[in-house]
């Protein structure tokens, strides 16, 4: 689903159950997304992130999953593990010319999560 999908999809009142996935990162990540500084997390087209966050056909053409619609960020395991449970605008495709995050190089494509608002934490 595009951007320009989505903004009609939500402007027309289409109401979509909740579906949450979690996603590992660092704790310092987590802080930003509570801080506000972080709005977009970045992940590879690795086989994992595909699996999870991308539809395929038997072409293989991707297609960023519409029906998440938040997401738990991690850091850690068991009674240290931190969290952060966000509403999110959506799942998309991007392609970094300009501007390449952290960790990605110019012209490769990777999944895009922008992130809506923080629903819950525990920093």
């Amino acid at each position: 689903m595009t951007r320009e999908e989505l903004k009609q999809k939500e402007a027309s009142g289409v109401k979509i159950e909740p579906k949450q996935i979690d996603l590992m990162t660092r704790e310092k990540d987590l802080k930003e997304i509570v801080s506000g500084k972080k709005v977009e997390d970045y992940r590879k087209l690795s086989r994992y992130n595909i699996n999870l966050l991308v539809d395929k056909d038997a072409e293989y053409n991707l297609e960023p999953r519409s029906d998440v619609t938040h997401v738990r960020f991690v850091s850690g395991y068991d009674e240290r593990m931190k969290y952060v449970t966000c509403e999110i605008k959506g799942i998309f495709l991007d392609e970094f010319i300009k501007f390449v995050p952290e960790g990605m190089k110019p012209g490769n494509t990777a999944i895009t999560i922008e992130i809506r608002r923080v629903v819950e934490h525990n920093l």
